[in-house]
């Protein structure tokens, strides 16, 4: 009886959607350094530096991030942990509160997808995601939407679902770029960030650096960059802890190096966050230091090469 009344309420939700058109712009629109391409609200315009497309003026955005998956990685494992995290302590600690996860296709992928709300500070934004897994790909489709934007978070989660995946990927520029340190080799998935390894291969043994933009524009005051960019080190994948930190300057942008260890694999960590008038640059990297040399010289290397592109 339960899985009946939650089809009907699924059921009733798709109708009353359609009834009440979403605001969406006819027809498609390729999201930079991706396959794929959405629909775009009504006043809502593509941000190649995301890549997704964003609300001039507000914050309100749709963030489409693509990550590589190794050739052995297993799909129905991945979404089935998701699905987990998405309610888990994890989601807790960033101020989430998101509901069931449900399983679907998106652009003919398998996928799950929720949508709720997260709290930052005494402020709170609505969430629509959707997770799917392509042949060779893991993407994070995420809307999230100022208290009083327009756009409902079903409408939101309809633009999601709504995804498509073209044969090829559209071009765009990251608005940075950095020089690989030798050996290093650059991801032929760019999507969201820059991604480089050790060899042409991916793995958890390979040691990675990436750089990628924060999704906010939202400026750091002066006096509080030290901190912001000490919690941005302890949200790394490996929830690092500091050994130590330095204020730089890179390509004219202030910032903090750190290094530090983390609770994973991936012992050695590096990061280096660069404040912009409006967001911020994360320069990170990781590897095992008991299967590796140091990379912190490589790491080093690649950060102070930044070039800002636009």
């Amino acid at each position: 009886m339960r899985a009946v009344l939650v089809v009907a309420g699924l059921v009733g939700a798709v109708v009353a959607l359609i009834r009440r058109r979403p605001r969406v712009a006819p027809g498609y629109t390729a999201i930079p350094r991706t396959h794929f391409l959405l629909r775009v609200p009504t006043g809502m315009a593509v941000d190649p530096a995301l890549p997704g497309l964003v609300r001039p003026g507000a914050g309100t955005s749709v963030l489409v991030a693509v990550n590589p998956l190794t050739p052995d990685a297993d799909a129905e494992e991945i979404l089935t942990d998701l699905a987990t995290g998405f309610t888990g302590v994890r989601a807790a600690a960033q101020g989430l509160e998101l509901d069931r996860p449900q399983r679907l296709e998106v652009a003919g992928f398998p996928a799950v997808a929720t949508t709720g709300i997260q709290r930052v500070g005494d402020a709170r934004v609505r969430k629509a995601v959707v997770a799917l897994i392509t042949d060779d790909e893991f993407v994070m489709l995420t809307a999230t939407l100022a208290d009083d934007d327009p756009l409902s978070t079903p409408e939101a989660l309809a633009v999601l679902t709504a995804a498509r995946r073209g044969a090829t990927r559209a071009p765009g520029d990251l608005g940075f770029d950095v020089t690989p340190a030798p050996g290093y080799h650059r991801s032929s998935h760019p999507g969201s960030a820059l991604l480089l390894t050790l060899g042409p291969e991916t793995g958890d043994d390979v040691p990675v650096f990436v750089v990628a933009a924060s999704v906010d524009d939202v400026a750091t005051p002066d006096e509080d960059r030290r901190d912001a960019a000490l919690g941005r080190f302890a949200a790394l994948p490996s929830t690092p802890t500091v050994d130590d930190a330095a204020a730089v300057e890179i390509a004219g942008l202030p910032g903090y190096e750190i290094t530090g260890r983390g609770t994973g694999r991936w012992e050695a960590v590096y990061c280096t966050v660069l404040f912009r008038p409006a967001g911020y640059l994360v320069l990170s990297g990781w590897y095992d230091p008991l299967v590796h040399d140091d990379q912190h010289p490589a790491f080093r290397a690649m950060a102070r090469s930044l070039v800002l592109t636009r």
